[in-house]
């Protein structure tokens, strides 16, 4: 098992999909990051999980939106520093 911990975004379909599965096969320490991870992502959490529990590799799920229009305007705006 490796030390080395891998944090891969849109982790439920395509190639952030396969390269969690292949990262945690290689033994590494894979934090998967989607949206949606109890809805229309649920079964894809579930199986990226039972996949690596079945090979006995380290393997966490977050929900995380890293879309900044999907930040919030009001989020956006609160803070100080901005980008022209």
């Amino acid at each position: 098992m490796s030390n080395k911990v891998v944090v891969v975004t849109g982790a439920s379909s395509g190639f952030g999909k396969l390269m969690v599965l292949e990262l945690a096969r290689q033994g590494h320490i894979v934090v998967a990051t989607m949206r949606d991870i109890n809805g229309r992502n649920s079964k894809v959490r579930n199986e990226l999980i039972e996949t690596a529990q079945a090979q006995g590799n380290p393997l966490q799920v977050f929900e995380i939106d890293v879309h900044p229009a999907r930040l919030g305007a009001k989020r956006f705006l609160s803070h100080r520093s901005y980008y022209v």
